[in-house]
């Protein structure tokens, strides 16, 4: 059974805050990080979002202040991204 890591860090944006994330994810052998509120922008480079042993999808708010989510999963699991957009069209906007 995979394990499951959600947290709502109110921005990893800010100094520090991915490297926190990375250490509670490796000291609890995390497979799936949900990360609420990444505060992470368009302009915010793959390099500040990744962590070691990990991939992941963002899904950055490209408007206001604060939202955006991130996925993390370990780069030994296999997963296909879906694209919702269309679904989703309007939504947190």
């Amino acid at each position: 059974m995979p394990s499951l890591y959600l947290i709502n860090p109110t921005s990893l944006a800010k100094n520090n805050a991915k490297h926190l994330l990375a250490t509670d994810a490796t000291s609890r052998d995390a497979d799936l990080i949900l990360v609420c509120e990444t505060w992470f922008k368009v302009h915010h480079s793959k390099s500040f979002s990744d962590i070691d042993g990990y991939t992941y999808f963002r899904f950055d708010r490209s408007r206001h202040h604060g939202g955006s989510v991130c996925i993390y999963f370990k780069s030994n699991i296999k997963v296909t991204r879906i694209n919702l957009t269309e679904s989703l069209d309007g939504f947190g906007g």
